[in-house]
């Protein structure tokens, strides 16, 4: 305020020993120096909305229970997003208050997650497009299919295209997350050159029965934030990447749609190939997986062998079992300490 006073008394100023010309036009430059919140981008309104002040240090509700600070980050503000995720949904009835919860959850997360929705461009009058829009999701129609599905890398390369975030990821569509996944990357991105490193975070889920486990609308955050008492589903299930954005060779990497299994187990193996930095986060983020009364499995176990199997077609001879998480060669620990971990061996 003190400093708008000091230019209201320039352009007095001017006014007196340059004339009221002299003074519109300093008045102008003045103009250009107070943007209006008209003038604001509606990405900008999106990249922080939330009440809490960038210049304050937010409190989170990480997966381990008890309350943990997050240090401000030297170059990057708390508030600005620290990753891109993005998901693709289907408009089946059956799914609805799945993926309803998800789009209230993701958006519900601290600062720093910006959302992407993709959907069939057969499906654009689907009313998941203006349910997304209207919480504040970016909306993209989808061309890179195969057999009617999506094609992931298609999916991440337009992601990078047009996002700027440190990290980008994918999750499935039934897969909600608490606090501890924007805390998580906010803590890697201290602990690794994220511009320059090649990483790939990967994590086990928890399975919960929407029938019988109330998660509400999902974004109730502490609701899911209670899901950690459930075990870790099997380390051969991968339900979310998140890369660095120079970390994939995406060339080498083939059509593999999603909801189909193994290309998960191929990417968690070829990253070894690729040196990058693979971490298993399943202890420090918490992924609730939901399951609908098409059951956790409904990605596969109704299709036919052929459908199932298509994207192993693709990459017949890779070492399934070296895509587990178990063998990713570090791991996440408390308040996101990054630790190796022992080598197992392959059988």
């Amino acid at each position: 305020m003190m400093g708008l006073i000091s230019k209201v008394k320039k352009y007095l100023l001017v006014c007196l020993f340059m004339g009221v010309g002299g003074g519109l036009c300093w008045f102008s430059i003045l103009q250009q120096e107070i943007p209006t919140g008209a003038n604001r981008s509606m990405s900008d309104a999106r990249m922080f909305r939330s009440n809490t002040s960038l210049a304050s240090k937010p409190t989170v509700q990480p997966s381990g229970g008890d309350k943990r600070q997050l240090n401000k980050h030297p170059k990057r503000e708390v508030g600005s997003p620290i990753v891109t995720m993005f998901t693709t949904i289907r408009d089946v009835h059956c799914r609805k208050a799945i993926h309803k919860r998800l789009i209230n959850n993701w958006l519900a997360l601290p600062p720093g997650l910006d959302p992407v929705l993709f959907v069939p461009f057969t499906e654009h009058n689907s009313s998941w497009i203006s349910s997304a829009i209207a919480n504040n999701w970016r909306v993209r129609f989808l061309y890179g299919l195969r057999k009617n599905l999506p094609i992931l890398s298609a999916m991440f390369k337009e992601v990078l295209a047009l996002s700027t975030t440190p990290f980008v990821g994918y999750a499935n569509a039934d897969l909600l997350f608490d606090a501890s996944l924007i805390s998580t990357l906010r803590l890697l991105s201290q602990r690794l050159n994220v511009s320059n490193e090649k990483i790939l975070i990967v994590g086990r889920r928890r399975n919960v029965d929407t029938a019988a486990v109330n998660l509400g609308s999902g974004s109730d955050l502490t609701k899911i934030s209670e899901m950690e008492k459930i075990g870790l589903h099997q380390d051969n299930a991968q339900d979310y990447f998140i890369i660095s954005r120079q970390s994939v060779p995406w060339n080498e990497v083939p059509d593999f749609v999603v909801g189909r299994i193994g290309y998960d187990n191929w990417f968690v193996s070829k990253a070894q190939d690729w040196n990058m930095t693979l971490i298993d986060a399943s202890r420090t983020i918490l992924a609730v997986h939901q399951s609908g009364i098409d059951g956790f499995n409904s990605g596969w176990t109704t299709v036919s062998k052929e459908s199932k199997y298509m994207n192993y077609w693709l990459v017949k001879n890779f070492s399934y079992k070296r895509g587990f998480t178990r063998f990713a060669p570090f791991y996440t620990k408390g308040e996101c300490d990054l630790r190796p971990r022992l080598r197992y061996k392959l059988n």
